[in-house]
């Protein structure tokens, strides 16, 4: 019943952080990309960007946006995260958030240029995961400009699925909506959530459950 709680709770978070991303869409026409400075250095998170949308424009006001996150003056604000940032089932330090964007050259956080606009998303919102919740080794601070990049070397299950006793791990999508995966989904339907624009067909509840022949994703 507790994790059941936390879980639902974690949900709740993530769709206020999707909301909060079409409500920077919304105004901006693009959803809201991590920054670099002039230097080259790491900026902010789009998780800052976001601030204004859930409510926190005045914490948003406080960060120095031509500066790296861990500039002297921006570490500081670290301590001063926002709750819908802090899953109820992790156990990071203080400061460290578990909701991770897709990034990855064909994510939504891409992490270059521009933001991606909706029309980019080519193989459509419901198919196309957004916002990840891995597990504590996956954990970043919330201000850094770091997210889930499944091309950086790493099977593409790491750091997903240790959260809850099922082997899921909650994923919001596109288009607002939170959903279970499962981590030992096939890899190939794995990696088409990751994409936004490769083509692939997916039916709808293939991501909740064990792979079944084919190329299942190995464990960590």
């Amino acid at each position: 019943a507790r994790e059941a709680a936390r879980r639902a709770q974690s949900m709740n978070n993530l769709k206020q952080i999707a909301l909060a991303l079409h409500n920077h869409h919304a105004a901006m026409a693009r959803f809201p990309e991590s920054t670099t400075t002039e230097e080259g250095k790491p900026g902010l998170s789009w998780r800052v960007k976001i601030l204004p949308f859930i409510e926190e424009g005045a914490l948003y006001e406080e960060f120095r946006m031509d500066e790296p996150w861990d500039s002297e003056h921006n570490k500081k604000l670290i301590a001063r995260m926002p709750m819908v940032y802090q899953s109820p089932a992790g156990m990071q330090r203080p400061g460290y958030t578990n909701y991770l964007g897709v990034a990855g050259e064909d994510g939504i956080f891409k992490g270059e240029g521009k933001g991606t606009r909706i029309a980019e998303v080519r193989d459509g919102l419901s198919n196309t995961a957004m916002v990840l919740e891995v597990d504590d080794r996956g954990a970043v601070p919330w201000t850094k400009p770091d997210d889930f990049d499944p091309a950086d070397g790493m099977r593409p299950n790491a750091n997903l699925g240790g959260m809850w006793s099922s082997g899921m791990f909650l994923t919001a999508f596109g288009d607002g909506s939170v959903q279970s995966i499962h981590r030992e989904v096939d890899a190939r339907i794995l990696k088409a959530l990751f994409t936004k624009s490769g083509g692939e067909v997916i039916n709808i509840g293939d991501w909740d459950r064990p792979a079944r022949g084919g190329e299942a994703v190995p464990d960590d």
